[in-house]
């Protein structure tokens, strides 16, 4: 994704803090905290798309973060490239969801 949309910042939240599989609300509360403007938030799975839909209920800043819940890895790419060239978020998430 870096090569085909370098512009666009990534952050990850996925796994435990001691590197174990799963994750962790206060991960994906300290990515949330590292958008400027506006996010989407991907999820694939049970427990993955519980604390995303969480953090995103506990998340009190300015930033605007949409919620996806579908393949992760065919999801971020089409949210990169597409942010890099220009879509909102909003517009991208309705993207996914028609394909």
């Amino acid at each position: 994704m870096k090569e085909m949309a370098p512009s666009v910042p990534i952050h990850l939240a996925g796994g435990l803090e001691d590197g174990s599989i799963g994750t962790d609300v206060n991960r994906i509360m300290a990515a949330i905290e590292q958008v400027n403007e506006e996010a989407i938030l991907l999820s694939d799975i049970g427990s993955a798309t519980m604390n995303a839909e969480l953090a995103i209920e506990m998340h009190e800043g300015d930033q605007k973060i949409v919620f996806f819940d579908g393949p992760i890895v065919e999801s971020a790419f089409v949210a990169s490239v597409s942010s890099g060239n220009g879509m909102t978020a909003e517009q991208i998430v309705e993207q996914l969801q028609n394909n």
